[in-house]
């Protein structure tokens, strides 16, 4: 057991060769290695499985005879990640860029509308802004599909942004009738939940391998504004009950979601960067 510390002998492992393996001690039990089982006996101070008093029934010393297969099996996992992620970057990279442009755009034009409609007609302001919104919202919808190929979960956040977005116009349209317009535009609410959450999973996924911590941050995002959609449904609903409540609900929602939609650009810049990076040392 010199050469090793689980006791296997690397003369006979039918892996050495194909992994490159310079043995136990010099390769995957070395201190920049990742066996389970050396870690283990150097935090005990053995220098092998041998010397220690727990190794009669030791799960991870079972594990040995199969751990050249794991890790050979990590591997290739880790190289189709890497070929996965070159192959995607450079679609991704532009794709999210155009989402980021076509929120910019959608900010810049709200703003400008907001303006007019003090010095024009309100109505013909409003009727601006709700094509507006639609334009960027089915724009929108649709990179997300054409990203379906890169990650599912993208194609699903795309299929449930443009249902969102046909029930929110059918309930404008239908505003003379508000029984019904609120009937259409109440699944719009889950829907924009499920279509954020599939969105901001997909970016987390992709980045996977690349920058965990970003993907991280995208999870935590999505459970922030799904809380803020819920408050701003909650006034909605409140409306009818307490107006006072109802003001302050939608007030809060309204603060949260401008938060939010910030916090959203900053990460989808930097999500943008990083697939720019990856394409760039192709």
């Amino acid at each position: 057991m010199e050469g090793t510390y689980c006791g296997k002998d690397c003369a006979a492992c039918l892996y050495r060769e194909a992994e490159n393996c310079p043995g136990c001690k010099l390769g995957p039990g070395s201190m920049s290695g990742n066996c389970g089982i050396a870690r283990c006996c150097r935090d005990k101070g053995h220098s092998n499985c041998e010397s220690c008093t727990f190794s009669e029934g030791c799960a991870l010393l079972r594990s040995a005879p199969m751990e050249p297969e794991y890790r050979a099996g990590r591997r290739r996992a880790a190289e189709e990640l890497r070929g996965r992620i070159g192959r995607d970057a450079p679609l991704l990279a532009s794709k999210l860029n155009t989402l980021f442009v076509l929120l910019l755009v959608s900010t810049m034009v709200s703003v400008v509308i907001s303006i007019l409609s003090n010095f024009h007609n309100q109505g013909i302001a409003d009727t601006l802004g709700s094509l507006v919104s639609f334009g960027v919202g089915l724009a929108y919808g649709c990179i997300l599909l054409t990203l379906g190929g890169v990650n599912r979960r993208f194609k699903l956040a795309g299929i449930m942004h443009l249902a969102g977005i046909a029930l929110s116009c059918a309930g404008d349209l239908l505003a003379f009738m508000p029984f019904l317009a609120l009937i259409l535009l109440i699944p719009a609410v889950p829907l924009g939940i499920i279509s954020c959450r599939y969105e901001f999973y997909g970016y987390a996924e992709a980045l996977h391998g690349l920058n965990d911590e970003q993907g991280r941050k995208w999870r935590v995002l999505w459970v922030v504004n799904a809380c803020t959609i819920c408050v701003t449904a909650a006034g909605a609903v409140f409306a009818f009950v307490t107006l006072g409540l109802a003001a302050l609900l939608v007030l809060v929602g309204a603060v949260a979601a401008l938060v939010v939609y910030i916090i959203q650009l900053v990460y989808l810049n930097r999500t943008v960067k990083v697939f720019e990076a990856v394409a760039k040392s192709q």
